[in-house]
């Protein structure tokens, strides 16, 4: 795997996370499950509660991204960072734990505003996260001009952002796509969330979509936007990844690749050949899903960069997000397990969940009525007639 070192990077907005099991209620400061809240004045003291407390990972989409696949390939500094963080004890607290897991960061710091933070708090069936993002978004685009800085990008073969960069530095990634076009660079972009697809933000990501050879979102978020920026009314999962693959693309030479999923269920993929589904197996340990989206995204850019076929980047999306799953936060056991050699069977363990005995009965029932199989029994019958 030499041939990809330094051959990915990301540029995004950074944060320290900070995973906490509230034990007392009083220590769940009143919030609802799932609720996911920018931090206000009044959350202030949920931060000084689990300070010392909260197991610490790296934080922000892409990071997350960046650092699934420098633990894939088992490779570090595969995989290199950009993000602003401020000058204080969190961003040293930042930069150690991202360096731990094999990521090569560049962090431009701020002077006054501190580093992002995002506490998330355990709760019984669900978490809830308080960002209170700083520094995380005060990039600007001078880093990209320091030679040191921009070397990174100049080398990489794969560069990726988000569509939250959109919001904070749109100078800055719209330079990211313009490089990767002219250089003829694979470019990835994330969908990020519902209100960065939807207006106002939403014309911002349509802008960049002509530069994308790699989309990657929610099927929830992708809905709003092909609705809102693409006018696409249904609701049908196949139209819309059809209608985002389809649209409007600088590099028509290299077609681009939609992926969406639909978290623990299935992840769908749109090539120019056609769209396909990849049933997610069924997890019996599932400890958190908050970076898995991220580690699919990164364990099928991974195999990109490497030239593989699509069904083995999704294969290796899928192992990324199984083992991410087991973990909190966007983080994965010490050695991968990987064997990237297992068939696309229907019993692939990477691709497909257990299946009863009734639903086994139900899909060959419903096959022997399928025009397909009585296009076979035509076929044969008429081979059998021919031969005698």
């Amino acid at each position: 795997m030499d041939q990809v070192l330094h051959s990915l990077s990301a540029q995004r907005n950074p944060t320290l996370g900070e995973f906490f099991e509230p034990v007392q209620p009083d220590l769940a400061h009143n919030l609802k499950e799932g609720q996911i809240l920018l931090a206000g004045n009044e959350h202030q003291q949920i931060f000084d509660d689990i300070d010392g407390k909260a197991r610490l990972a790296s934080g922000g989409s892409s990071q997350n991204i960046m650092r699934s696949i420098a633990w894939f390939l088992q490779q570090p500094r595969v995989a290199t960072y950009m993000g602003c963080v401020g000058t204080d004890f969190d961003s040293t607290r930042l930069q150690e734990v991202a360096q731990e897991a094999g990521l090569n960061t560049l962090y431009q710091e701020h002077p006054t505003l501190p580093t992002g933070r995002c506490a998330i708090l355990v709760m019984p069936d669900s978490q809830t996260r308080i960002a209170s993002l700083g520094a995380s978004e005060a990039f600007t685009s001078n880093f990209l001009e320091v030679e040191e800085n921009w070397q990174h990008i100049a080398r990489a073969r794969v560069l990726c952002s988000e569509g939250f960069f959109l919001v904070s530095n749109r100078e800055a990634f719209m330079r990211i796509c313009e490089h990767s076009h002219k250089k003829r660079k694979i470019f990835a972009m994330t969908l990020s969330a519902k209100y960065i697809c939807d207006d106002p933000y939403g014309s911002r990501l349509l802008s960049a979509l002509p530069y994308a050879d790699i989309v990657f979102g929610i099927e929830d978020d992708a809905k709003v936007f092909a609705r809102s920026q693409l006018d696409i009314e249904s609701t049908n999962l196949h139209t819309i990844i059809k209608a985002i693959h389809n649209a409007p693309k600088w590099n028509m030479n290299r077609p681009r690749i939609v992926v969406l999923s639909k978290l623990k269920v299935r992840t769908t993929v749109a090539t120019v050949e056609n769209v396909k589904e990849y049933e997610w197996k069924r997890q019996v340990n599932v400890v958190d899903t908050h970076g898995c989206a991220d580690a699919f995204a990164g364990g099928f850019l991974a195999y990109r960069a490497l030239d593989k076929n699509v069904d083995e980047c999704v294969r290796a999306g899928l192992y990324c997000a199984y083992e991410n799953l087991k973990q909190l936060g966007c983080l994965f056991p010490s050695k991968v397990s990987f064997s990237p050699h297992k068939s696309l069977d229907d019993d692939d363990d990477y691709m497909r969940g257990s299946i009863s005995n009734t639903e086994i009965i139900k899909r060959n029932i419903q096959y022997c009525f399928s025009k397909r199989f009585l296009s076979l029994i035509k076929k044969r019958a008429l081979n059998a007639v021919f031969w005698i």
